[in-house]
């Protein structure tokens, strides 16, 4: 039960930059604001919910040792756990959390501080996340709160969400994928693209999840990799890709985001992700995305 959206922070290991750690705070914030459109607005289409606070947290071994005092220098950090950012509006916004608010307890369970061992890891974060994760989708969650030398409780009342955990990946590349329980964005793709963009890839991948394709190609003995790239194992890939495609303007709109925005980016900027033989053959191109989400919104009367 690895899913919650609670922990968007990149794992981080290569060299400091200037500006690197403010640059990643922006794009788990860009990223949490839209998941936390899209999990709480299409909570009814989901088999699997969780407790979603609008909160980004952070542990302080997440940083290799010789990013640490660049870290705290950027993100404060009172307390080996730390809320790194908060989505507007969200139940931790609403409850008076704030960016660089160490979290000591959760439910009256007390968070570890780091130990020296600890490297470059986001096992941290990662428990903390299994654990809300399992609470009750919209039972408060209680917090120890230390801010300005201070501590004091709070109750964070969430929404129920769909389950599941989006993070932003350091990886090469321009990519998005989904396993059945975590969704990963590359850096690199929030770097080139904008939130239009981030909002049409993170629902396509939110549609393989509710959707159960990870387990359903699994059980079908769908071979990964070159040896997938053809034949049947192929097909079943496309077949699943298409209800994909077609299930997230369904969901982009009820997350209050107009699903033409999809058909747009794959007529336009979208024809920049993918290609190559073997992709084709497991992936539509853009235009016939685009052709496809098209259809699927005039057959329910929502596209010109």
């Amino acid at each position: 039960m690895r899913a919650f959206i609670l922990g968007l922070a990149v794992t981080l290991s290569w060299p400091a930059q200037a500006g690197l750690l403010e640059t990643m705070r922006d794009m788990d914030m860009r990223l949490a604001s839209i998941m936390f459109r899209l999990t709480t607005g299409n909570v009814s289409s989901c088999p699997h919910r969780m407790p979603a606070t609008g909160m980004v947290v952070h542990a302080l071994e997440q940083y290799a040792p010789d990013l640490r005092e660049e870290a705290r220098a950027t993100f404060g950090f009172p307390a080996t756990l730390s809320i790194m950012a908060v989505v507007p509006g969200s139940p931790a916004s609403n409850a008076g959390l704030a960016p660089g608010d160490g979290i000591t307890s959760i439910n009256g369970i007390a968070v570890r501080e780091a130990g020296g061992k600890d490297s470059g890891s986001s096992r941290r974060r990662d428990e903390i996340e299994r654990y809300i994760a399992a609470q009750p989708p919209a039972e408060a969650i209680r917090l120890s709160i230390r801010r300005g030398g201070q501590e004091f409780p709070v109750q964070v009342r969430p929404v129920p969400a769909c389950r599941t955990r989006f993070e932003v990946s350091s990886g090469l590349g321009e990519w998005a994928i989904s396993n059945g329980e975590t969704i990963q964005l590359s850096a690199r793709f929030l770097a080139r693209f904008g939130d239009t963009a981030l909002a049409v890839v993170a629902a396509h991948e939110l549609a393989h999840n509710i959707l159960g394709h990870r387990a359903r190609l699994e059980g079908q003995k769908v071979k990964r990799g070159l040896a997938g790239a053809f034949g049947r194992s192929a097909r079943l890939v496309r077949e699943a890709e298409d209800e994909a495609d077609r299930l997230s303007v369904h969901l982009l709109s009820a997350a209050g985001i107009n699903p033409m925005t999809a058909v747009d980016f794959w007529r336009g900027e979208g024809r920049a992700i993918g290609g190559g033989l073997f992709h084709a053959a497991t992936h539509r191109g853009a235009k016939a995305r685009a052709a496809l989400m098209a259809l699927e919104l005039k057959r329910l009367g929502s596209a010109p």
